[in-house]
């Protein structure tokens, strides 16, 4: 009970808070119950809302990088050329930038002899 009260910011050697809390609670006439499940809830959407703002991030990120290329796009699509074509562009470039990076990296030589015969 300590360490929950200890996260409200109440503690046993101060009852004070505590009771004030649990007075006014009283006076309203309010139920107890009532209110914990409104905390609870009030937790619960604050949580979503952390979330939300989370994820609001990240999609102005991507927003952000999509706002260079939407204009590229807009250029490209008055030329007829859609997204099959866009695709196929992109995977022959893949391919020869793949082949370009192959040709360019030196051949790995063995560091073990291929026969017993040049070993001395």
């Amino acid at each position: 009970m300590e360490e929950d009260m200890k996260k409200y910011g109440l503690s046993m050697e101060s009852p004070h808070s505590l009771v004030s809390v649990l007075h006014t609670i009283d006076e309203t006439g309010r139920d107890p119950k009532t209110i914990l499940s409104e905390l609870a809830r009030l937790k619960s959407v604050r949580q979503a809302e952390m979330r939300l703002k989370k994820n609001c991030k990240m999609w102005e990120l991507r927003a952000t990088r999509y706002n260079e290329i939407i204009p590229l796009c807009e250029q490209i699509i008055p030329l007829g050329i859609g997204f099959i074509e866009m695709a196929a562009l992109h995977a022959a470039i893949i391919k020869k930038a793949d082949l370009a990076t192959k040709s360019i990296q030196p051949k790995k030589q063995n560091k073990w002899p291929r026969n017993k015969a040049t070993v001395r």
